[in-house]
């Protein structure tokens, strides 16, 4: 049977067929790979969204019982006793013991123990939250690092004497890790 176009002979059309396949398979493999980039960055920027989401319930649970309390409780030990803390900071050179002994007394006066605890705990589960990446990195260190490292500076000879007490050099590192950006 001759062929509708004279023009176009039978290998012609075979030809054009051969490459509309080629063609066709070349858009699809091409749609694929947008349609698989797209649903990545779909994929990340939910994954994304709910690192900071986690981050956030951690903020929900640093303003709730019993972190709030444990908060409250060491302002409240550390407000009257500004000066003493400055009067030994100033003597450091001196009297490098004045320091350590202000923080061991006004924790043991103070029964700061389980207040300390409870927060060591909270910024622990945090850095191991950060660490797993279900918590979102910049976030968690934005609201929450400035007071994470506070806590440690200020406590850093509790944590020292209860390394030595428990040996357990792991005791507060991952306050430490955390508030410090390690």
């Amino acid at each position: 049977m001759p062929s509708p176009n004279p023009r176009l002979a039978p290998s012609t059309l075979d030809r054009v067929k051969t490459i509309s396949d080629i063609v066709s398979v070349w858009v699809g493999l091409v749609a694929l790979l947008f349609g698989g980039i797209f649903a990545m960055i779909q994929y990340l920027d939910k994954e994304r969204a709910d690192q900071v989401k986690y981050s956030l319930d951690f903020l929900q649970k640093f303003n709730s019982p019993p972190v709030i309390e444990a908060r409250k409780a060491v302002l409240a030990a550390w407000t009257p006793n500004r000066g003493r803390l400055t009067t030994a900071l100033a003597k450091y050179s001196s009297e490098p013991q004045a320091y350590p002994n202000v923080v061991s007394e006004v924790i043991e006066t103070k029964n700061l123990n389980d207040p300390l605890i409870t927060l060591f705990d909270f910024y622990e589960s945090l850095q191991i939250c950060v660490e797993t990446r279900v918590c979102e990195a910049s976030t968690s260190s934005s609201l929450f690092q400035r007071d994470a490292r506070m806590l440690f500076q200020l406590h850093f000879p509790f944590i020292e004497e209860q390394r030595k007490i428990l040996s357990d050099d792991q005791f507060g590192q991952k306050l430490e890790i955390f508030a410090m950006g390690k």
